[in-house]
């Protein structure tokens, strides 16, 4: 069984799939979309888009974003909305163009 990481989910693979080993599979990988990557939070997470996806709560972002400056697409899993997110906290909806 090999477990990597890809497009903001676990991904599994392996040779053979018991039930059980299968029941397991779908677990986590839904799962894994609502755990933040940084801190290990189920709440307030969504997944970052953009050349690289990946998951994380709004204050690791928002932290990562104080550090490394910039600004991120982000699709909060508690709306479904995409929001650009900026380093001093405040977000607006993303409408695709950089703002």
């Amino acid at each position: 069984l090999q477990v990597k990481e890809k497009w903001a989910h676990l991904e599994f693979y392996t040779n053979f799939v018991t039930k059980e080993l299968g029941e397991m599979i779908d677990k986590a990988y839904k799962e894994s979309e609502n755990i933040c990557e940084e801190c290990g939070s189920h709440k307030n997470v969504g997944m970052v888009v953009g050349s690289y996806y990946y998951v994380t709560c709004f204050d690791c972002l928002v932290k990562s974003l104080k550090e490394n400056g910039g600004v991120k697409c982000w699709v909060s899993n508690d709306d479904k909305q995409k929001y650009w997110v900026y380093s001093d906290g405040h977000k607006e909806l993303c409408n695709e163009k950089i703002p």
